[in-house]
């Protein structure tokens, strides 16, 4: 793995997340919001580009893959991409990024033992679901 890792990320939300899943020897750079293709070419035009984005969900990562090669830029050779979500369009050779798995069975079934447990009148705790990171290839070192 990398000692520095530039990331942006298109919602804060994925940060502490992140932080938590590399916090194995990898220290990123303040993170960048983009919203617009505009703003992702300004990021990738600046003095010092990212050399990894992590896309809101995969279909996110779809569509900044596709304006990356636009931009002649190649996945993982010039910047890599994390998506989240692990839908199925992105495991084939096409995409093959790498994602955060969300577990959507576990979470309904512990969802469904919290209604259970509330309709029985029983004290309902928040769960915490570990997600799982699936390196594929659109993921690099610097």
């Amino acid at each position: 793995m990398c000692a520095e890792v530039n990331f942006l990320e298109i919602k804060s939300v994925l940060c502490g997340l992140l932080f938590q899943n590399f916090s194995k020897g990898i220290v990123t750079a303040k993170p960048s919001l983009f919203k617009t293709e505009e703003m992702l070419e300004v990021l990738l035009d600046s003095e010092e580009p990212p050399t990894g984005i992590v896309a809101f969900s995969d279909y996110d990562a779809i569509r900044i893959k596709h304006f990356l090669d636009k931009k002649g830029m190649k996945i993982p050779d010039d910047i890599s991409i994390l998506g989240f979500d692990d839908i199925w369009a992105v495991s084939p050779a096409e995409y093959n990024f790498s994602t955060i798995a969300i577990k959507r069975g576990e979470i309904g079934r512990q969802a469904m033992e919290m209604l259970l447990d509330r309709v029985g009148g029983r004290p309902v705790e928040n769960r915490l679901i570990e997600p799982e990171l699936i390196v594929r290839g659109s993921t690099g070192n610097v």
